[in-house]
Protein backbone atom coordinates (compact mmCIF):
# COMPACT_ATOMS: atom_id res chain seq x y z
CA UNK A 1 0.00 0.00 0.00
CA UNK A 2 2.81 2.43 0.79
CA UNK A 3 4.38 1.69 -2.60
CA UNK A 4 1.10 2.59 -4.32
CA UNK A 5 1.11 5.92 -2.47
CA UNK A 6 4.60 6.66 -3.83
CA UNK A 7 3.46 5.62 -7.31
CA UNK A 8 0.42 7.92 -7.10
CA UNK A 9 2.75 10.66 -5.85
CA UNK A 10 4.69 10.36 -9.10
CA UNK A 11 1.48 10.84 -11.09
CA UNK A 12 0.49 13.89 -9.03
CA UNK A 13 3.98 15.42 -9.15
CA UNK A 14 4.10 14.94 -12.93
CA UNK A 15 0.91 16.97 -13.33
CA UNK A 16 2.19 19.75 -11.06
CA UNK A 17 5.65 20.20 -12.57
CA UNK A 18 7.45 19.11 -9.41
CA UNK A 19 8.41 15.62 -10.58
CA UNK A 20 12.22 16.18 -10.46
CA UNK A 21 12.00 17.31 -6.85
CA UNK A 22 9.73 14.37 -5.91
CA UNK A 23 12.06 11.89 -7.64
CA UNK A 24 15.17 13.27 -5.97
CA UNK A 25 13.78 13.83 -2.49
CA UNK A 26 11.36 10.93 -2.14
CA UNK A 27 12.17 8.09 -4.53
CA UNK A 28 15.94 8.45 -4.46
CA UNK A 29 15.77 8.67 -0.67
CA UNK A 30 13.99 5.31 -0.62
CA UNK A 31 16.67 3.81 -2.86
CA UNK A 32 19.47 5.04 -0.60
CA UNK A 33 17.62 3.65 2.42
CA UNK A 34 17.05 0.27 0.74
CA UNK A 35 20.74 0.02 -0.10
CA UNK A 36 22.13 0.99 3.30
CA UNK A 37 19.60 -0.21 5.90
CA UNK A 38 19.92 -3.31 8.07
CA UNK A 39 19.19 -6.69 6.50
CA UNK A 40 18.93 -8.89 9.58
CA UNK A 41 17.54 -8.86 13.08
CA UNK A 42 14.34 -7.27 14.29
CA UNK A 43 14.80 -4.22 12.06
CA UNK A 44 14.85 -5.58 8.51
CA UNK A 45 14.33 -2.12 7.10
CA UNK A 46 16.09 -2.81 3.79
CA UNK A 47 13.58 -5.50 2.86
CA UNK A 48 10.62 -3.34 3.88
CA UNK A 49 11.82 -0.43 1.77
CA UNK A 50 12.59 -2.80 -1.12
CA UNK A 51 8.93 -3.92 -0.99
CA UNK A 52 7.84 -0.30 -1.37
CA UNK A 53 10.16 0.11 -4.37
CA UNK A 54 8.93 -3.15 -5.88
CA UNK A 55 5.60 -1.44 -6.58
CA UNK A 56 7.45 1.03 -8.80
CA UNK A 57 9.32 -1.87 -10.42
CA UNK A 58 5.97 -3.40 -11.39
CA UNK A 59 5.10 -0.17 -13.23
CA UNK A 60 8.44 0.10 -15.00
CA UNK A 61 6.99 -0.55 -18.45
CA UNK A 62 5.46 2.90 -18.29
CA UNK A 63 7.94 5.13 -20.14
CA UNK A 64 8.22 7.81 -17.45
CA UNK A 65 8.67 5.22 -14.68
CA UNK A 66 11.26 3.21 -16.62
CA UNK A 67 13.34 6.30 -17.37
CA UNK A 68 13.02 7.53 -13.78
CA UNK A 69 14.14 4.19 -12.33
CA UNK A 70 17.11 4.05 -14.67
CA UNK A 71 18.13 7.63 -13.89
CA UNK A 72 17.77 7.25 -10.12
CA UNK A 73 19.25 3.77 -9.78
CA UNK A 74 22.20 4.09 -12.14
CA UNK A 75 24.58 6.20 -9.99
CA UNK A 76 23.67 4.45 -6.74
CA UNK A 77 23.08 0.83 -7.67
CA UNK A 78 26.29 0.12 -9.59
CA UNK A 79 28.40 1.65 -6.83
CA UNK A 80 26.54 -0.37 -4.18
CA UNK A 81 26.93 -3.63 -6.13
CA UNK A 82 30.71 -3.14 -5.81
CA UNK A 83 30.71 -1.86 -2.20
CA UNK A 84 33.14 -3.27 0.34
CA UNK A 85 30.27 -3.97 2.75
CA UNK A 86 28.64 -7.33 1.99
CA UNK A 87 25.25 -6.29 3.35
CA UNK A 88 25.16 -3.25 1.07
CA UNK A 89 26.05 -5.54 -1.87
CA UNK A 90 23.27 -7.95 -0.82
CA UNK A 91 20.72 -5.12 -0.61
CA UNK A 92 21.87 -3.82 -3.99
CA UNK A 93 21.64 -7.31 -5.46
CA UNK A 94 18.01 -7.65 -4.36
CA UNK A 95 17.13 -4.27 -5.84
CA UNK A 96 19.05 -4.90 -9.07
CA UNK A 97 17.44 -8.27 -9.70
CA UNK A 98 14.03 -6.92 -8.69
CA UNK A 99 14.20 -4.21 -11.34
CA UNK A 100 16.07 -6.28 -13.98
CA UNK A 101 16.55 -5.43 -16.80
CA UNK A 102 17.36 -1.83 -15.97
CA UNK A 103 17.43 -0.38 -19.48
CA UNK A 104 15.74 2.85 -20.53
CA UNK A 105 13.21 2.77 -23.36
CA UNK A 106 15.14 5.28 -25.49
CA UNK A 107 18.12 2.92 -26.01
CA UNK A 108 18.62 1.62 -29.52
CA UNK A 109 19.11 -2.10 -30.20
CA UNK A 110 22.91 -2.00 -29.83
CA UNK A 111 22.75 -0.04 -26.56
CA UNK A 112 20.04 -2.41 -25.30
CA UNK A 113 22.14 -5.50 -26.09
CA UNK A 114 25.33 -4.01 -24.59
CA UNK A 115 23.53 -3.06 -21.39
CA UNK A 116 21.86 -6.46 -21.17
CA UNK A 117 25.26 -8.14 -21.63
CA UNK A 118 26.74 -6.02 -18.84
CA UNK A 119 23.86 -6.81 -16.50
CA UNK A 120 23.96 -10.56 -17.21
CA UNK A 121 27.69 -10.59 -16.50
CA UNK A 122 27.01 -8.78 -13.24
CA UNK A 123 24.46 -11.43 -12.19
CA UNK A 124 27.01 -14.19 -12.74
CA UNK A 125 29.61 -12.22 -10.79
CA UNK A 126 27.17 -11.73 -7.89
CA UNK A 127 26.42 -15.46 -7.74
CA UNK A 128 30.13 -16.02 -7.07
CA UNK A 129 30.48 -13.25 -4.45
CA UNK A 130 32.47 -13.85 -1.26
CA UNK A 131 29.55 -12.83 0.96
CA UNK A 132 26.95 -15.55 1.51
CA UNK A 133 23.97 -13.17 1.62
CA UNK A 134 24.95 -11.75 -1.77
CA UNK A 135 25.19 -15.25 -3.28
CA UNK A 136 21.79 -16.20 -1.84
CA UNK A 137 20.13 -13.02 -3.16
CA UNK A 138 21.84 -13.42 -6.54
CA UNK A 139 20.83 -17.08 -6.86
CA UNK A 140 17.20 -16.38 -6.02
CA UNK A 141 17.13 -13.36 -8.28
CA UNK A 142 18.84 -15.21 -11.12
CA UNK A 143 16.21 -17.95 -11.01
CA UNK A 144 13.49 -15.29 -11.24
CA UNK A 145 15.28 -13.49 -14.07
CA UNK A 146 15.61 -16.75 -16.00
CA UNK A 147 11.92 -17.48 -15.49
CA UNK A 148 10.76 -14.01 -16.52
CA UNK A 149 13.26 -12.98 -19.19
CA UNK A 150 14.66 -16.13 -20.80
CA UNK A 151 13.31 -15.01 -24.19
CA UNK A 152 15.39 -11.82 -24.30
CA UNK A 153 18.62 -13.13 -22.77
CA UNK A 154 21.43 -13.97 -25.18
CA UNK A 155 21.94 -17.75 -25.49
CA UNK A 156 25.48 -17.65 -24.13
CA UNK A 157 24.27 -15.83 -21.02
CA UNK A 158 21.42 -18.28 -20.54
CA UNK A 159 23.97 -21.10 -20.65
CA UNK A 160 26.40 -19.30 -18.34
CA UNK A 161 23.73 -18.39 -15.79
CA UNK A 162 22.20 -21.87 -15.79
CA UNK A 163 25.63 -23.46 -15.44
CA UNK A 164 26.52 -21.19 -12.54
CA UNK A 165 23.12 -21.77 -10.96
CA UNK A 166 23.24 -25.56 -11.26
CA UNK A 167 26.91 -26.49 -11.18
CA UNK A 168 29.04 -23.89 -9.42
Amino acid sequence: KVGEVYYEGIQIAKNRDCLPLYEKECIQGLIVCALHCHRVGVNKAAQSVAKVLSVLHKHKKEPNIEEMLYTLYKPLLWRALDAANGDVRANATELFLGVFPLIPAHYNKVQFQDTLEEQCSKIKELMMDDHEAVRVCATRGCAQVLEDFWKILPAHHLTALLTTLCCD
